[in-house]
Formats: C-alpha cells, structure tokens, sequence
C-alpha cells in the first residue's frame, strides 16, 4: 500500500475516533469529514444503543453520549488476522 495512502487513513481513523484530540487529514473538506464523522459516530452509537437499551434509558442523553465517545476512544478492534486464529475449526 503506498505510505502517503495509508498514512491518511491512520489520520483519518484517528480523527473520527477523536475529532477534538486529532487534527483531520489536510487533503479532505470539511463538508466530507462531517459526513464521515456522523456516519461513524451514528453507526457506534446505534450498535450500543441496540445492544444496551435500558442503559441508554437509566443514563439520559448526555451521560449516554459520553461514554459512547469513551467507547469510540478506548475501544480498539481485533485484528482480523486475530479472530481467523480464534475461530473454531470446521467439522468437515
């Protein structure tokens, strides 16, 4: 992968992770980073909101939104070459 692509997608994750503690990319408007942002935020909170419903409920909105932005900061994903070597063999 070239570096100068692959150096933009690290900013740009780490942005939409933390878009008050990591400067965005240079080389994207503005008008598109909102757009990422809200489809990042929105497809997190909605997974949670899913998953923990009476949380969401017991917490009101502000508490909720924040730690759903905790989540979006200290959460970090498997590698996928981590869950191939956790996944159950077939019995074929």
């Amino acid at each position: 992968m070239d570096e100068r692509l692959r150096q933009q997608q690290l900013s740009l994750a780490r942005h939409l992770r933390d878009p008050l503690g990591n400067a965005p990319p240079p080389d994207i408007e503005e008008r598109r980073l909102r757009v990422y942002r809200e489809l990042f935020y929105n497809a997190i909170e909605g997974l949670l909101a899913s998953g923990f419903p009476r949380l969401r409920g017991l917490l009101g909105e502000q508490q909720w939104h924040g730690l759903v932005r905790e989540f979006c900061l200290l959460y970090t994903s498997p590698s996928p070459r981590d869950r191939q070597k956790s996944r159950m063999p077939s019995s074929a």
